[in-house]
C-alpha cells in the first residue's frame, strides 16, 4: 500500500516550497543581523594592530639579513626637529631598539663607568652618545649636537638640548594627526596600551608594573617610562608596541599612569 506522501508527490512538494518560502526572508534578516558579528570575528581582535595605529615609517623587513646600512630618510631642517625625527627611526628599527633603550636608561640613571677598552672613565653623555650612534650611525652628527658636541673627556664644548630624555621617551613615527581621525585615533591608541598593560600583568610582569606605578605615582615620570618600555621590550621584542606606549605617553602620561594603576588597585 502506497504512503500519501508516494501517492501525492506534487501536494507534498507544494508544501514544502510554501514553507521555504514563508522562511526565506526571516533567514535573510537573520543573515544581514549577523553579519556584523561574523565580520568582526574574522577580524583581528587586538586593537594594537589597527591600521590607524601602524608606523608612518616602514620597518625593516629583514635587519640582520644584510649588513648594509639603513636607508636614510631626509631629516628636517633644524637639530632639534632631525633629532625627533632619528630618535623615532632608531625607535622603530628592530636592530636599534635595545640601543635606543639603553641611552635612555643611562640619561634617567646613569653615571660613569671605566672602559678597559680605552683605560679611562666615560661620562655619561659619552656612553649615551655611543649608544645612540651605535642604534642609527647615519644620525651620528645630529646626536652630537644634542648633546653638546661632547669632547674627548665627554664635556660638551657647546649648548645642547635640554630635552633629550623628554625626547627619547616620546619620539614616534606617527607626527601629528588629522583633526578628523583624532578622537577614534585616541579610542584605538589607548585600547591598546591597556592591552600592553594588561598582557604584562598576564605574562610575569607584575613586579615591574608596581615599579612603573611606584615611579608615576611619585611624579617619576620618565622613570616609569623607561621601566614600562623596558619590561615590555623584555616580554616581547615588538618595536610597534613599544612606540604605541610612548605615543600615548606624550598625549597623556595621566591617562597611561592610570592604566597601569588600574593593575595595582582597583580605581577609587
Amino acid at each position: 500500500m502506497s504512503s500519501i506522501r508516494e501517492s501525492n508527490p506534487s501536494q507534498a512538494t507544494d508544501r514544502v516550497t510554501r514553507k521555504f518560502r514563508a522562511i526565506l526572508p526571516k533567514a535573510v534578516v537573520l543573515a544581514y543581523a549577523l553579519m556584523p558579528v561574523l565580520l568582526q570575528a574574522q577580524q583581528d581582535p587586538d586593537p594594537c594592530n589597527a591600521d590607524i595605529l601602524k608606523p608612518q615609517a616602514p620597518i625593516p623587513a629583514c635587519p640582520i639579513c644584510t649588513s648594509a646600512p639603513l636607508p636614510s630618510a631626509p631629516e628636517p631642517g633644524n637639530v632639534t626637529d632631525g633629532a625627533k625625527s632619528a630618535l623615532s627611526r632608531a625607535w622603530i628599527d628592530p636592530n636599534g631598539t635595545d640601543k635606543v633603550l639603553q641611552a635612555f636608561g643611562l640619561l634617567i640613571s646613569g653615571r660613569p663607568v671605566f672602559s678597559k677598552d680605552s683605560q679611562e672613565w666615560l661620562t655619561v653623555n659619552q656612553q649615551v652618545l655611543a649608544k645612540l650612534i651605535a642604534a642609527r650611525p647615519q644620525s651620528g652628527d645630529l646626536f652630537r649636537a644634542v648633546l653638546g658636541n661632547p669632547d674627548r673627556q665627554g664635556e660638551p664644548t657647546v649648548q645642547g638640548l635640554a630635552d633629550l630624555v623628554d625626547m627619547l621617551s616620546k619620539a614616534s613615527t606617527r607626527g601629528k594627526v588629522d583633526a578628523k581621525i583624532e578622537i577614534e585615533y585616541h579610542h584605538q591608541l589607548f585600547g591598546c596600551t591597556q592591552v600592553i598593560v594588561d598582557q604584562l600583568f598576564t605574562g610575569g610582569g607584575i613586579p615591574a608594573l608596581a615599579r612603573v606605578n611606584d615611579a608615576f605615582s611619585q611624579k617619576n615620570q620618565y622613570v616609569a617610562m623607561h621601566d614600562l618600555l623596558e619590561a615590555v621590550w623584555a616580554q616581547k621584542h615588538d618595536a610597534n608596541r613599544l612606540e604605541q606606549l610612548r605615543t600615548a605617553f606624550a598625549i597623556s602620561v595621566d591617562d597611561l599612569a592610570k592604566q597601569v594603576a588600574s593593575r595595582i588597585a582597583p580605581a577609587k
